[in-house]
């Protein structure tokens, strides 16, 4: 399906994005797992290539990927502690990621 790629989200995206490089050539210090998680936080576009060399077949597309950072109070983060028989006031947050691929 190329609903993704044709939508007006991904245009946008590109348009704002054209020519810029993703790519951090500095080191980050990260004091923690949430801190790493809020760095990272937002809506994500990821392109992949596949090459099948025994099938001479090539593959490529799209993934878009949203990182939502979740508080120690979220409803999520307590139920999966509860599931995993983990007191939730040891938890320090968490984070929900989603992807659509094409």
């Amino acid at each position: 399906d190329s609903s993704w790629k044709n939508s007006d989200e991904y245009k946008q995206f590109l348009a704002q994005n054209e020519g810029k490089q993703f790519m951090r050539q500095e080191s980050l210090k990260i004091a923690d797992a949430m801190e790493f998680f809020r760095i990272r936080e937002g809506k994500w576009i990821s392109r992949r290539f596949t090459h099948h060399l025994a099938f001479r077949r090539d593959e490529s597309g799209y993934s878009s990927i949203n990182v939502e950072c979740l508080e120690k109070d979220d409803e999520r983060v307590i139920s999966l502690c509860k599931e995993n028989e983990v007191d939730p006031e040891m938890a320090q947050g968490g984070c929900y990621v989603t992807w659509e691929a094409e």
